[in-house]
């Protein structure tokens, strides 16, 4: 019978947002598979719910295994309800992304006696006292190391998941003031001389700073 020994409580991350679904799943597995855990995908859905809504469901368990009787455990179950959107980009493209609510609840644990040897033995019990006495004195330290590489790694997704939901978003109010700016420009273009254009560019410069708005850069000037 196989040994389950938590590492921490489960944690949930939920965020909504404008994002990729198909960015953010890539995002997650490359996280895992670059950190040597073998990514099992038990399930995975993606259900119309209305016309421009859709509901992504999957559900992982990504496992390492440090020796023959012991594996590092994650598990994780994702969910999103998003509409489709359409966002213009700064280069005036349109790319379809999704706008909802990202669910992800991840838990992890260290699995002992995974091939089930000793519980399988025809002494089962008496060697089940032996693996516990093994485990104790033996292996102790081995298995102290084993869970706190787990619990970094498991604090480390947590942490970068939230960054990735904070970083790789799309902003409508962002892309809007960009284009208030870029209007701006174009009629001080079609109306100042040159010299007056630059000075007219940097006094607009100087007026977003002054009101704390700083996407005068993403222009190009």
């Amino acid at each position: 019978m196989v040994e389950v020994d938590f590492i921490s409580s489960a944690k949930t991350i939920s965020k909504t947002l404008t994002y990729d679904q198909k960015e953010l799943y890539n995002y997650l597995m490359n996280w895992f598979s670059e950190r040597h855990y073998d990514v099992i995908e038990f399930d995975y859905s993606e259900r119309v719910v209305d016309e421009d809504k859709r509901v992504y469901a999957f559900r992982w368990r990504m496992e390492k295994r440090c020796e023959n009787l012991i594996k590092q455990v994650i598990e994780m179950n994702f969910e999103a309800a998003a509409d489709e959107a359409r966002v213009e980009m700064q280069d005036g493209s349109i790319r379809v992304a999704q706008k909802g609510e990202v669910k992800i609840k991840m838990r992890p644990f260290i699995e002992r006696d995974v091939e089930d040897d000793w519980s399988m033995h025809p002494r089962g019990p008496e060697r089940r006292v032996l693996r516990e006495l093994f485990d104790k004195i033996v292996q102790r330290s081995r298995l102290g190391n084993y869970e706190k590489d787990l619990k970094n790694d498991f604090d480390n997704v947590v942490k970068d998941i939230k960054t990735y939901l904070k970083v790789h978003r799309y902003d409508w109010k962002k892309i809007k003031k960009v284009k208030y700016f870029i209007r701006l420009d174009i009629r001080l273009d079609s109306l100042l001389s040159t010299p007056c254009k630059i000075f007219g560019i940097i006094s607009l410069y100087i007026k977003s700073l002054a009101k704390g708005r700083g996407y005068f850069w993403e222009i190009g000037y």
